[in-house]
């Protein structure tokens, strides 16, 4: 695919990251190309080319917002107007389902599948993403935010012994 650099597209306001890359506001990107997008933006905005560093700046916010699946899930639903901090009862028994069940491990060993399985699950939540209705995909990104804030809480517990 082509790189188009439409210079219009530097000027516009920062708040729908999609629309500064000329891209659809949609979950579903072409991450490859938002990587050559933003390589010949940065062609045009960087300081050492004549750019500002607050431009710059700008489109590096703008492409690791857009090239994270967790980044960019989040702002697709900004931009939608859907809350991703309330959750259902379903979600909250979940989540206290999920921490109970690593509480009760006993050992190491145990901890580490368990932490891989949940990994594994996190990782099957992202591809559902790509082809769910925005209902429901607000409900699955609110899960996938739980699971990996839970497992960054984990790693870091374990980083500490």
């Amino acid at each position: 695919m082509d790189v188009v650099v439409a210079g219009a597209a530097l000027a516009r306001p920062m708040n729908n990251y999609f629309e500064y890359f000329d891209l659809p506001v949609d979950y579903n990107i072409d991450v490859s190309n938002l990587l050559r997008v933003y390589l010949a933006y940065q062609m045009d905005v960087h300081p050492d080319c004549g750019g500002t560093s607050d431009e710059s700046a700008l489109l590096n916010i703008a492409y690791k917002t857009l090239s994270d699946p967790l980044k960019r899930a989040q702002h697709f639903l900004d931009l939608k107007g859907i809350d991703t901090e309330r959750l259902s009862p379903n979600m909250a028994m979940k989540m206290f389902e999920i921490r109970e069940r690593y509480n009760s491990l006993t050992n190491e060993e145990a901890r580490h599948q368990f932490y891989n399985d949940l990994d594994q699950c996190k990782q099957q939540l992202i591809e559902q993403l790509k082809s769910i209705s925005v209902e429901e995909f607000a409900e699955i990104f609110s899960e996938v935010k739980f699971i990996n804030s839970f497992l960054e809480k984990v790693r870091s517990d374990c980083d500490r012994y």
